[in-house]
């Protein structure tokens, strides 16, 4: 099935962001950031395990973000969704930097996982994931999600 990128824009447009689920993988959240204070939704943090993708649900009062980057992003989409559920996944370490494989796990677990919008303001210079990434995007298409 086909999305209509008009008609969903629009639907977004005119949208509080009602039984909408939105996935940020950022740099983590700070609960305390103004415009997020009780519209934090989930937090995990992400890691690589034995076992493929590990995640650790954090405490809604934990400050997860290292760098103030993700509770931006964060408060964007509760001002203009504010009735979406948005969680967020921590891939980024203290320096700011992620795997590409775990990236692509995360974006594979959240379209997995229902979520009809990701967001992911990072990107890789690795080109050893770029046919997976290439092959996740297609997924996401075909599963109407919306990657940003």
């Amino acid at each position: 099935m086909k999305m209509d990128m008009r008609k969903t824009f629009q639907s977004l447009l005119l949208s509080t962001g009602n039984s909408v689920k939105v996935a940020v993988i950022d740099s983590g959240i700070n609960p305390q950031f103004p415009a997020l204070r009780g519209k934090s939704g989930k937090v995990f943090d992400c890691a690589l395990g034995a076992k493929g993708l590990e995640l650790r649900e954090m405490h809604s009062a934990e400050n997860s973000d290292r760098t103030g980057h993700g509770s931006l992003v964060q408060s964007c989409l509760v001002s203009v969704a504010p009735d979406a559920q948005v969680d967020h996944f921590r891939v980024l370490d203290e320096n700011n930097a992620t795997e590409s494989s775990l990236l692509c796990y995360v974006i594979d677990h959240v379209i997995d996982k229902g979520y009809q919008v990701v967001n992911v303001s990072l990107g890789t210079s690795s080109e050893y994931h770029l046919p997976w990434l290439v092959s996740l995007m297609k997924r996401a298409y075909e599963s109407n999600v919306v990657v940003v």
